[in-house]
């Protein structure tokens, strides 16, 4: 059996299609789930030992997405926690999974919801930078650096 030049340029043709660049973006991983997280920074506590807190905005692309664990190097454990009002008096709950919609900022702030970091290095001092690495439900992780600042120090703008 004879084989046909024709028939070999138009197989390699084909191979050769297989090993095509792909695109940054695949099924998936659309570009409606990436999410960005900006202006975290770190509360050194006023007592050492305590847990430091740490806030941040977070924002989705085009779908709603869920924050579903944040972890970092240093400190043993990170929380996320919401501030809660019952009769004067504020109290703190852990959350598992905060959800948030595409188009609207979710804020982590003081008095709201915000990260609490367990059993943080006491070598970490304000000036210094923390990674944090943020997990979701549909977008891949993201990690930032969160700047560090002293337990009296006003938040960073």
């Amino acid at each position: 059996m004879r084989t046909s030049p024709i028939f070999i340029l138009a197989a390699s043709l084909a191979l050769t299609a297989c090993d095509a660049p792909k695109s940054p973006v695949t099924a998936a991983e659309p570009a409606e789930h990436v999410v960005t997280i900006t202006d975290a920074w770190i509360r050194l506590p006023a007592v050492s030992g305590r847990p430091a807190s740490s806030y941040f905005t977070a924002e989705a692309g085009a779908m709603p997405e869920e924050i579903t664990n944040v972890t970092s190097p240093s400190p043993g454990r990170v929380e996320m926690h919401e501030t809660m009002e019952s009769g004067g008096m504020s109290s703190m709950k852990a959350v598992d999974v905060v959800p948030f919609t595409a188009g609207e900022p979710l804020v982590f702030e003081p008095g709201g919801k915000h990260l609490m970091l367990f059993s943080l290095d006491p070598a970490v001092k304000p000036g210094d930078t923390l990674a944090l690495t943020f997990t979701f439900s549909r977008a891949q992780p993201v990690t930032v650096d969160a700047r560090v600042i002293a337990a009296g120090d006003p938040a960073p703008e």
